[in-house]
């Protein structure tokens, strides 16, 4: 059902990034392109979930919660927690967007979700966080030309 509303919502967010206009100057990038790129990620994998195998997710699921309680963690891993945590995540990262700057709030969140959802190497996590930021950061303010908040961190 979910994939069904997916798709829905997909399709319509096409339609409305097939609406952007272009401008008159010629862009190697131009404003619509990021939207219709995302809106066929999404159509196409509300396809993916669709045709997705119920039968072998709940016995995943039921594997995965065998090992939880095992653990002692059940409370902190259900599937509602998870998401209440990640929504969570997303807000503190939309707030603290300016106040700390792309490059800070980006390490923090990635490296924070990440050990959140069970990876325990930090020092690998913290490398890949930090080196996913700083990509990220310097691919868009330096070859998109991109301005991002720089924060506490001047760069």
């Amino acid at each position: 059902m979910i994939a069904i509303i997916l798709a829905l919502f997909s399709s319509g967010y096409l339609v409305l990034a097939f609406d952007i206009p272009s401008f008159s100057v010629p862009r190697p990038v131009d404003s619509d392109l990021f939207p219709k790129i995302l809106g066929f990620i999404l159509l196409i994998l509300s396809i993916f979930l669709f045709f997705d195998r119920k039968e072998y997710k709940d016995q995943e699921e039921e594997e995965e919660t065998q090992v939880q309680q095992k653990e002692g963690k059940q409370r902190f891993a259900t599937p509602r927690m998870q998401v209440f945590v990640t929504l969570v995540a997303i807000a503190l990262y939309i707030f603290l967007f300016e106040i700390l700057g792309f490059l800070l709030v980006t390490l923090l969140f990635t490296f924070g979700m990440t050990f959140y959802y069970g990876y325990r190497r930090h020092v690998v996590n913290f490398i890949v966080s930090l080196s996913v930021s700083l990509f990220f950061y310097l691919l868009l303010t330096r070859f998109m030309g991109i301005y991002l908040p720089e924060g506490i961190i001047p760069i």
